[in-house]
């Protein structure tokens, strides 16, 4: 048997899986774990750099001053590098009890891990288990077949025959929308004189080329988002009650919130959702300079909806998962 070292033994900063006995096959798989940890760290280091110099470089390609600070708000629910820092050292730490209570036994494994044959890499690695080129694969992945079952006036795939599509909240208008961020909006919603969905017929209650704005305050300044009508269409639930599901809702929070028209929804993206989570919105512009003529308490050119009907969730204690501002026009405006 080998020579075995603890965990703790191995150098934090060497990302490099060290030498490991073939025998010690628990070992080597905690090695190779640690590694991972490190790389995947890298990985979201790199993406997070890349990140903000794209919003920083988009922003001043629409005009940002050059002289006025960038302010970059991360993503809470995105998680944050520490968090890897944590498992790296629980791993390490239990790896480290087993090897205190049996000793070099431990570092072999038992009945279970002997099938396991540890094999070093035929090639070496560059600084970890995981290549970083990943980065490329996961901004371009492959967009999934188009599976047309209508014939529409549309632009882009649908999926309108897609029997696992979760329609019980969205149109499959709506769902294509998602999926496919490149999609544009059919004819019948940005020439009609009343726009409607090609898949449900539903009303739409839009105006075609004017947007939503919601003003969040924060760090003592103004920040002004433009919500469009693409995103107002892949929120909207079809059939005759013309309701509106939360799309940032679906992919943030625990509940899903459903809204009766699209003042109950822009409203309820005013007052339920941060910043983070409208910046990081494909369909959510934020606009460089706020000019004090454009503050208003309605959309931007939009028609009049029937009746704003307060919004509800679907779901234990919804409105409780977040803190909730009064509806205050020195915080907000619709």
């Amino acid at each position: 048997m080998g020579v075995v070292r603890s965990a703790a033994e191995v150098d934090a900063n060497d990302k490099q899986t060290p030498a490991v006995d073939p025998a010690n096959v628990v070992q080597a798989l905690v090695y190779t774990l640690l590694g991972v940890f490190d790389a995947t760290r890298d990985l979201f280091q790199t993406l997070k750099a890349k990140e903000q110099r794209d919003y920083e470089s988009s922003l001043r390609s629409k005009g940002y001053p050059a002289s006025r600070r960038v302010e970059y708000v991360e993503d809470e629910n995105l998680g944050r590098d520490e968090d890897l820092v944590m498992d790296k050292a629980a791993v390490t730490r239990q790896f480290e009890i087993g090897f205190q209570k049996i000793g070099a036994l431990f570092a072999v494994g038992d009945t279970s891990t002997s099938l396991v044959r540890y094999q070093e890499p035929t090639q070496p690695r560059s600084g970890s288990p995981v290549n970083t080129t990943i980065i490329e694969t996961w901004r371009g992945r492959p967009k999934p077949e188009r599976t047309d079952t209508d014939t529409t006036s549309m632009t882009g795939p649908t999926s309108y025959g897609m029997r696992t599509a979760p329609h019980e909240l969205y149109c499959l208008y709506a769902i294509d929308l998602q999926r496919h961020r490149d999609q544009q909006l059919s004819d019948t919603i940005t020439s009609e004189s009343k726009p409607y969905c090609p898949h449900c017929k539903q009303d739409l209650h839009l105006s075609p080329g004017k947007a939503w704005e919601v003003v969040k305050r924060g760090d003592g300044y103004e920040r002004c988002f433009q919500v469009s009508n693409r995103f107002v269409v892949k929120c909207h639930r079809g059939g005759a009650d013309g309701q509106y599901s939360c799309v940032l809702c679906s992919r943030h929070a625990d509940v899903d919130t459903v809204c009766g028209d699209v003042k109950a929804l822009i409203k309820h993206i005013w007052e339920d959702h941060g910043v983070g989570e409208l910046k990081h919105e494909e369909d959510i512009t934020e606009v460089v300079e706020l000019a004090p003529d454009r503050r208003r308490d309605s959309g931007l050119g939009h028609a009049t909806s029937r009746g704003s009907r307060r919004s509800a969730s679907l779901g234990p204690n919804s409105w409780g998962r977040r803190s909730r501002r009064g509806y205050d026009r020195d915080d907000g405006y619709l």
